[in-house]
């Protein structure tokens, strides 16, 4: 990045062509063998290297970048932080689906009612107004295979619980799991 690519252009000028960014990940103690990249925090990273290339540099202050990468950060982190809690309480996958679009999914099992279900936390994150990263979570549970439970009520029930963007993943999980259990067999296989 050329810091010259972020002034206003003159009054003859009736723009500056955009000069290249490059934005990486470095762990922050570079004495520890490095961290992996997280499939979470490589969407977001991907995200923000997107967004950092389309934006107007001539137009944009440089503190509006720092500050659109830094809490786009934070917000990756949180989110990577929600995932690992909810690996906690199962076995959990996340998938890029698209540029704007991350799908994190929990297997759980419940031995005592002979029942598999899967929650998705599907994230949809871009850049919004002020330069900072929105996002919005969109949740849905279904049984994979054992008792016929009600899907919809899964799934309101996980949506119910969960705040923010990545707040109380896994708490919502674990509530859920405790309830089928005391809820026990239906009698009914799917």
């Amino acid at each position: 990045m050329h810091p010259l690519a972020f002034l206003v252009p003159s009054q003859s000028a009736k723009s500056r062509p955009n000069a290249p960014i490059s934005l990486q990940y470095i762990t922050q103690d570079r004495d520890q063998r490095p961290k992996e990249l997280t499939t979470t925090l490589r969407f977001f990273l991907q995200l923000l290297r997107a967004s950092l290339h389309a934006l107007p540099q001539c137009a944009t202050r440089v503190a509006d970048l720092l500050g659109l990468v830094s809490n786009g950060w934070d917000t990756a982190q949180s989110v990577a932080e929600a995932e690992r809690r909810l690996s906690i309480e199962s076995m959990t996958d996340a998938r890029i689906v698209s540029d704007e679009r991350l799908a994190i999914e929990c297997t759980v099992l419940l031995p005592k009612v002979r029942t598999k279900f899967r929650v998705a936390f599907e994230l949809l994150a871009a850049v919004g107004e002020g330069m900072e990263i929105s996002s919005t979570t969109e949740a849905r549970a279904w049984v994979v295979y054992g008792e016929k439970y009600n899907e919809d009520v899964m799934t309101k029930f996980v949506t119910d619980r969960i705040s923010d963007v990545a707040d109380g993943w896994s708490d919502a999980v674990r509530e859920m799991r405790e309830k089928l259990v005391a809820k026990g067999a239906k009698g009914m296989r799917k």
